[in-house]
């Protein structure tokens, strides 16, 4: 059995020993709720799913009573009033989807949806995180349509504005920092590039120019471990989910090079490249 859970791809946590049946084989599961969605996404024929992802599900957690509450509480008539648009029979509902990470998700869901009687269309986008689902009231309650998605590993909610651009907001103020300390990080270490740069035509003893290659690993290892996060995080995601994504020859040219250089510092032999790698992560972000 694998060391990764088959569906979310994290490790299996160790005294946990459990399972499901795909293709002939035995494939291990990390909890509960990913056993729960995995065998629902096999057994409803959905199977294609784990040979198209291209990113990791994600780990599922088991549904608590109060959740389950707020969930019937969404087929109240007044509570949908502020997010359900309604023509005759007809209804259609716009769901934030945490979880999605790739086209296969995209799939997964409306394969799933669409199977519901009473749902005439399900409409997803990736980038957005979002579910555009139109469906008849008198056949099925939207309340059943989470569920449904839940089943196989979604938490959906109604759209909010004011809770997206919160979130919007979250991740403009990360991004903002990331570039920030790489483009600061980027012209301190380029100062010592071009002190180095010319001291290799004017004499610079070499106590001086190892003293600046210290000083330039100091101040790139800001940019390795934080501005350039993102990269190394979801090319291990692709890794895990086998698929080649392009943050893969990213993180290897940002981190390997990082390496070298941090190898020649210490070992005082070769050059360093600590101005590319903080220059690079600074225009990748841009």
């Amino acid at each position: 059995m694998s060391k990764s859970c088959f569906h979310c791809l994290e490790p299996i946590p160790s005294g946990f020993d459990d399972h499901v049946h795909y293709e002939g084989k035995d494939e291990s599961v990390c909890c509960i709720g990913c056993k729960a969605v995995a065998e629902t996404i096999i057994s409803q024929g959905m199977t294609d799913y784990y040979k198209f992802r291209t990113d990791t599900a994600g780990k599922v957690d088991v549904l608590v009573p109060e959740q389950l509450s707020l969930i019937k509480s969404y087929d109240n008539q007044d509570i949908q009033a502020d997010f359900v648009t309604s023509q005759g029979n007809l209804s259609e509902v716009l769901l934030s989807v945490e979880g999605i990470s790739c086209a296969a998700c995209a799939w997964l869901i409306e394969k799933q949806l669409l199977a519901i009687e009473g749902v005439a269309r399900v409409d997803v986008n990736t980038s957005t995180y979002r579910a555009m689902i139109l469906w008849d009231k008198d056949k099925v309650l939207l309340s059943e349509i989470i569920k449904a998605l839940m089943e196989i590993g979604y938490k959906a909610y109604p759209f909010q504005a004011d809770d997206e651009a919160a979130q919007k907001q979250a991740t403009a103020k990360a991004y903002i920092r990331r570039l920030g300390v790489a483009g600061l990080m980027t012209m301190q270490v380029m100062m010592f590039a071009f002190a180095m740069y010319f001291g290799m035509f004017s004499g610079m003893e070499e106590d001086f120019e190892q003293y600046f290659r210290w000083i330039s690993l100091v101040l790139a290892t800001p940019v390795i471990l934080y501005s350039a996060l993102p990269f190394l995080t979801n090319a291990v995601k692709g890794l895990k989910a086998k698929q080649l994504n392009m943050d893969l020859p990213v993180s290897l040219a940002i981190f390997g090079a990082y390496g070298a250089s941090a190898y020649a510092t210490v070992m005082e032999v070769g050059e360093v490249y600590f101005e590319s790698i903080c220059m690079f992560t600074f225009l990748l972000l841009l």
